[in-house]
């Protein structure tokens, strides 16, 4: 697995962290799914829009715009998370887990202050 860092220029500042414990699963999964329901401060249409046109020639690319669950992460290899701005419900939290400890991989994205002042609780993954 190769990290490319393309991010539009106002996400520059975020700082990144890979999650993932086997890239075998986003080897042989084409789908990367990006989280779009937490009131992101980049998605696919705003602030990855570079990333998503060089993934796409390559990749499935999936938008996830309801509550993260294990069937919507089910087809996904990578997925990517561009400064939440809202709390994810336990049961995503427990969903997006389970995708890791099988082997899929979340890039989490977030910008200075973390958790306390995006108002999100993304850091019970690490």
């Amino acid at each position: 697995l190769t990290a490319v860092c393309s991010c539009d220029s106002h996400c520059v500042s975020h700082h990144c962290t890979m999650l993932g414990n086997n890239s075998n699963r986003a080897a042989a999964s084409a789908a990367i799914a990006f989280d779009c329901c937490h009131g992101n401060i980049c998605t696919p249409a705003s602030g990855f829009k570079v990333l998503q046109r060089r993934l796409r020639a390559t990749h499935k690319i999936v938008s996830l715009s309801d509550d993260i669950t294990a069937q919507s992460l089910q087809e996904t290899g990578i997925f990517i998370v561009g400064g939440p701005q809202k709390k994810y419900t336990a049961g995503e939290l427990s969903a997006i887990k389970t995708f890791l400890e099988s082997g899929g991989s979340v890039l989490v994205m977030g910008g200075e202050g973390g958790e306390t002042r995006s108002d999100t609780n993304i850091n019970f993954l690490l």
